[in-house]
C-alpha cells in the first residue's frame, strides 16, 4: 500500500473536542451578539419577533376585555378625584381674594402717610371689583376745579386700577365699627374703608366665601392701627 492510499491519521479525542469548539465559535458569538438564542435562530418567525420587539407565537397579549376594564378604571378614578380638585381650587379663590383685600388695604394706609391725604379702600360688590380712591389734594386751594373733592384715578391708572373678585366668590357680609359694637352694611351696596395720613383707619369685618358654600374667610380693619388682617371665623352670638 502507497502513501498516497494510506488513511488520515487517527486524532486523539482531546484534539478532536477543541476542533469542533472551534468551528462553532463563530456561531455562537453572533447568536451572543443580537441577542438570540440557538433555539430561536432555528425558529425563524420567533427570531423575527425577537428583533421587532413583538411576542412570540408562544406568548398572549392583552384582550380586548382587558383593556376595557383599563379604560373602566380610569374612568371611576377620574370621578373620584376631580371634585377634590375643584374644591382645592375653591378654596385658595376663596383665600387669595382676601389676602387681596389685606394687601390693597396696607397699600392704601401707606399712600395715605406718603401723600398727607386720606386714601379710601372701595368695595363694590355689583361689579365684583376692589379698588383704591383718595381725597382731593390737601394743597389746593378751595375752589380749584382741578382738584376734586374725590379722586377716583381710573382703570388705567396704576395706584387705582379695580381688583375683580376670583371667581365663584362673593361678599357675604359687612360690618363697621368696633368689633364688640358692630353695625352691619348691607353686602350690596358699594362700601368705603377710609385710611387717613397719620396711619390710622376704620374699624370694619368683610366676610367673603364660596357661592352656595359655607367656607368663609374674613378680614377685620383696625382703626387705631389702620392695617386689615386675616381673622379666624368666630360663631355667630
Amino acid at each position: 500500500m502507497n502513501a498516497a492510499s494510506a488513511a488520515p491519521p487517527r486524532l486523539s479525542p482531546s484534539v478532536a473536542a477543541a476542533q469542533g469548539r472551534a468551528r462553532s465559535e463563530p456561531f455562537s458569538v453572533q447568536a451572543r451578539a443580537s441577542g438570540l438564542s440557538v433555539a430561536a435562530l432555528a425558529a425563524p418567525e420567533e427570531a423575527d419577533a425577537v428583533r421587532v420587539g413583538l411576542p412570540s407565537p408562544g406568548e398572549g397579549g392583552f384582550t380586548l376585555l382587558e383593556l376595557l376594564l383599563v379604560l373602566v378604571l380610569l374612568g371611576i378614578l377620574a370621578l373620584l378625584v376631580a371634585p377634590r380638585f375643584a374644591g382645592a381650587r375653591s378654596a385658595g379663590a376663596l383665600e387669595a381674594q382676601a389676602r387681596a383685600a389685606v394687601a390693597l388695604a396696607r397699600k392704601a394706609r401707606a399712600l395715605a402717610a406718603a401723600e398727607g391725604r386720606t386714601y379710601l379702600l372701595r368695595i363694590d360688590p355689583v361689579h365684583r371689583t376692589l379698588r383704591l380712591a383718595r381725597r382731593r389734594d390737601p394743597l389746593a386751594a378751595p375752589g380749584d376745579e382741578d382738584a376734586p373733592e374725590l379722586d377716583l384715578g381710573g382703570d388705567a391708572v396704576g395706584w387705582s386700577a379695580p381688583l375683580p373678585f376670583r371667581e365663584g366668590v362673593v361678599l357675604r357680609r359687612v360690618e363697621r365699627g368696633a368689633p364688640e359694637a358692630p353695625v352691619a352694611v348691607d353686602p350690596g351696596q358699594d362700601f368705603d374703608l377710609r385710611f387717613f395720613p397719620d396711619g390710622t383707619g376704620e374699624d370694619a369685618l368683610l366676610v367673603f366665601s364660596l357661592a352656595g358654600a359655607d367656607e368663609e374667610r374674613w378680614v377685620r380693619f383696625d382703626a387705631a392701627l389702620g392695617l386689615a388682617r386675616l381673622a379666624e371665623p368666630e360663631a355667630a352670638p
